[in-house]
């Protein structure tokens, strides 16, 4: 039987929340007032949080794990909507201004998950003593979807909705705090690419032990480790949070799900690569070719051809 009802632990919901992006930008204090009001939950596979309909009472954010929402279409069907995962929030109707808000999704559990959980009382009491920009913050955060960051992406702008949908739940965010590399120079490592929503990062190249070279910094809209998607090699530079950072991440492997459903997205992916390799030779990062005029490195760039696994370059 399917359960509505959260089921309480003890802390350490503070940790668990500064990993989270809404932790971004708060001062401690706002943290430690909040502490109060949030738990953490943990559910069951096929459990429910919530049902479409019922009193939107609670607001809650992964932790880990995965949550599938459904929807009642027109013949009474159940249809699946998206899918949340760490990092997402999940009931947002809780925080809406309307005291009779109602969840408009059912949320269920798609596999062992813990949540951070606050009632819509302790919210309301937490953003009437703090400060009103806080709630504004808050609301924005929510109000921004993944497809809204994606869309705003140069190289995704061309891409079909429906594909930018399914691309879109592919997406986990992460946050980043200032010293933390997220990927590091000469690592074969999970193979993701990340977009940044909000905060700074910067990118080096070490070409020896003494020498480092500054890449320039990476902002929000931009994106970096691109490459994986394409090539499995290890990482060409390295790149740093400088202040507290939210990304959006996506794996290799939902990637490659992705292209068996939309392969013509794999030429995007595949110009990007070859953009990344340009930039790296501009900015002498690969030393082989200081030497060679750039006539000759445009048409190597033009002649560079990429697979899902491996890339041959022809100096020609």
């Amino acid at each position: 039987m399917l359960s509505t009802l959260p089921r309480f632990c003890s802390p350490p919901q503070v940790s668990a929340f500064q990993r989270t992006r809404f932790a971004l930008g708060m001062r401690p204090e706002d943290i430690e007032q909040l502490q109060s009001a949030l738990k953490i939950a943990h559910y069951e596979a096929d459990e429910a949080l919530f049902v479409e309909g019922s009193p939107a009472s609670h607001f809650y954010i992964l932790i880990e794990g995965e949550v599938e929402l459904n929807r009642l279409n027109k013949e009474g069907v159940e249809e699946f909507v998206m899918l949340r995962r760490a990092g997402d929030s999940v009931g947002d109707s809780a925080l809406s201004h309307d005291p009779n808000a109602k969840y408009s999704v059912t949320a269920l559990a798609a596999e062992p998950t813990s949540v951070l959980v606050a009632s819509r009382a302790d919210f309301a009491s937490f953003f009437a003593r703090n400060r009103p920009e806080l709630r504004k913050e808050w609301e924005s955060m929510l109000g921004e979807s993944v497809f809204q960051w994606l869309r705003r992406v140069d190289f995704m702008k061309d891409i079909q909705d429906w594909l930018l949908l399914v691309l879109a739940n592919l997406f986990t965010y992460v946050v980043a705090v200032p010293g933390q590399r997220v990927i590091k120079q000469d690592v074969a490592d999970s193979r993701s690419m990340f977009i940044v929503v909000k905060g700074k990062l910067r990118e080096h190249h070490r070409e020896s032990d003494e020498l480092s070279v500054a890449l320039g910094d990476i902002r929000p809209g931009q994106y970096f480790g691109e490459m994986a998607m394409i090539i499995d090699i290890p990482r060409m530079s390295t790149v740093e949070a400088v202040e507290p950072t939210l990304l959006l991440e996506l794996p290799v492997s939902s990637f490659q799900d992705f292209l068996n459903l939309a392969p013509q997205v794999q030429s995007v992916f595949a110009v990007l690569a070859k953009h990344r390799i340009t930039h790296q030779i501009e900015k002498s990062a690969v030393p082989f070719f200081r030497s060679i005029p750039q006539v000759r490195i445009a048409r190597c760039i033009t002649d560079v051809e990429l697979y899902p696994q491996c890339i041959c370059m022809f100096l020609g």
